[in-house]
């Protein structure tokens, strides 16, 4: 018993010791609130006062071809004569991911940064600057583009689309 009388004691001493540091009157916040009675004496929450800065004028967006919060692929397009999304991103935006064989023919995995994944095969046209797929491996994609060599003959080089991990 003596145990539990001495841990009521110490409860109601700690209460009140407390409950007295709670109605000291000090203020925890009193920075804030001398700052605040600064800004009242400067008068700068006076509604009549005007304002230091314009309101810009509301603007209405008027289209009925598309919303204006979606992207689309027309974005990124140099021109309009794409046969497929991957022609819209330079090679160095696309990365390979994989590859699938199926009935003999290898198909390369690209994720573009529209973050959507796209299956092409050798043949197809990968890149904005008019490349085409020329060899899968289960390593690599080697694509053969146009070469842009300021103002140079126009020639091709191959680009090497590695796996990632390899």
């Amino acid at each position: 018993m003596r145990n539990k009388r001495e841990l009521q004691t110490i409860v109601i001493i700690l209460i009140a010791t407390l409950g007295v540091f709670a109605c000291s009157g000090q203020s925890h916040f009193q920075d804030l609130e001398d700052y605040l009675s600064s800004l009242k004496q400067k008068n700068i929450f006076s509604k009549n006062k005007e304002q230091e800065f314009p309101w810009p004028t509301p603007v209405t967006y008027q289209s009925v071809s598309r919303s204006p919060f979606t992207a689309s692929d027309e974005m990124f397009l140099k021109n309009g004569n794409v046969s497929n999304p991957l022609q819209a991103y330079p090679l160095n935006m696309l990365r390979f991911v994989g590859t699938v064989s199926a009935n003999g023919t290898t198909y390369a995995y690209i994720i573009a940064p529209d973050s959507k994944l796209y299956q092409v095969k050798v043949g197809d046209e990968l890149g904005d600057h008019g490349g085409h797929v020329a060899n899968i491996s289960d390593s690599e994609v080697n694509v053969t583009e146009q070469q842009t060599d300021n103002g140079k003959s126009p020639g091709q080089q191959t680009v090497t689309l590695q796996l990632k991990g390899t």
